[in-house]
């Protein structure tokens, strides 16, 4: 058989297996040569009925339901939910050298693209960083706001948080009261016994020579 005959047979059979079921197929040979396949064979025309094969039936493959991709975070779609300074507490009195150290959490953890900034009564401690603390030192006595802001890399403010706090330090004054105060203490040892006025005493006689009568 020829390939172009080949090609309208398995085209053919192709075609028809839709209605296999429904209908009786005839093979039939036009002018040409080409091998027809029809369920309504043309009258006066050799036909020969096709013995076709029931089709296989695949039973259907059940597909799990696979997990829904996880969006990856980006720094435009991140939203933070909370942020809190943990130290110092709100409305915190911090007693000593003046030594404070201020730290926050944040949920969820800071995007990579993200800063955070800290400010102590609205001026700016150090450049923005990735780090949620920061060290004080030496602090003078008085109230404090400390404010903590997370950024994105054009410096819009996402998410922040604010606590104010007191610090006490004893004062110089105090201190030199107290040394005044230790100073003037009085002594708790024994006043001295008064000592006997001392006696005079006539000259003395040299080495031979009598004393006056």
């Amino acid at each position: 058989m020829p390939v172009h005959r080949k090609i309208l047979f398995t085209t053919g059979i192709c075609f028809l297996l839709p209605f296999m079921a429904y209908a009786t197929i005839y093979k039939t040979t036009d002018a040409q040569g080409n091998i027809i396949f029809t369920d309504d064979p043309p009258p006066g025309v050799d036909v020969e009925p096709v013995q076709l094969k029931e089709p296989t039936v695949l039973p259907a493959i059940k597909i799990e339901n696979r997990p829904e991709r996880q969006e990856i975070a980006t720094s435009h779609s991140i939203k933070y939910k909370n942020l809190t300074i943990t130290s110092p507490a709100n409305e915190a009195t911090i007693r000593g050298s003046g030594e404070v150290t201020l730290s926050a959490v944040l949920q969820p953890p800071l995007h990579s693209e993200h800063q955070a900034r800290w400010r102590l009564n609205g001026k700016l401690l150090a450049p923005p960083s990735s780090s949620l603390s920061h060290s004080l030192m030496n602090m003078s006595r008085g109230t404090y706001s400390a404010q903590i802001e997370v950024i994105n890399a054009k410096g819009k403010v996402l998410k922040s948080a604010q606590v104010k706090f007191y610090v006490h330090r004893p004062s110089l004054l105090n201190q030199n009261r107290a040394s005044d105060s230790t100073s003037s203490f009085p002594s708790l040892s024994p006043p001295l016994a008064p000592q006997a006025p001392r006696v005079p005493q006539g000259p003395k006689a040299h080495s031979g020579q009598s004393a006056p009568k």
